[in-house]
């Protein structure tokens, strides 16, 4: 699991698309809510509130990317369970 990362050290990682690529569903969920609500408050500079909304776009792709991923895992349960009631699962 990665290690607890905030918004503002998210800014100041040179690495940021790697540190994203390593988080949980949550952990990225957490930043990005995190990260909006430093830019809402107003607390960054133009320039960070920049930065903080490519990492977010980021972390939009990451969340994205883990949710098709799941999807695709409930669709097999699915055909597996309709396949298995083909199959005779459906006795009495």
């Amino acid at each position: 699991m990665a290690e607890q990362i905030d918004a503002r050290a998210l800014l100041k990682s040179k690495d940021a698309e790697a540190l994203i690529g390593k988080l949980s569903f949550e952990q990225a969920m957490e930043l990005l809510e995190s990260l909006v609500a430093e830019v809402e408050s107003g607390s960054f500079p133009l320039e960070e509130s920049i930065q903080a909304y490519e990492r977010g776009a980021k972390l939009v792709q990451h969340l994205r990317k883990q949710l098709s991923g799941a999807e695709e895992r409930l669709k097999k349960v699915d055909l597996a369970a309709l396949q298995e009631k083909g199959d005779g699962g459906e006795r009495e």
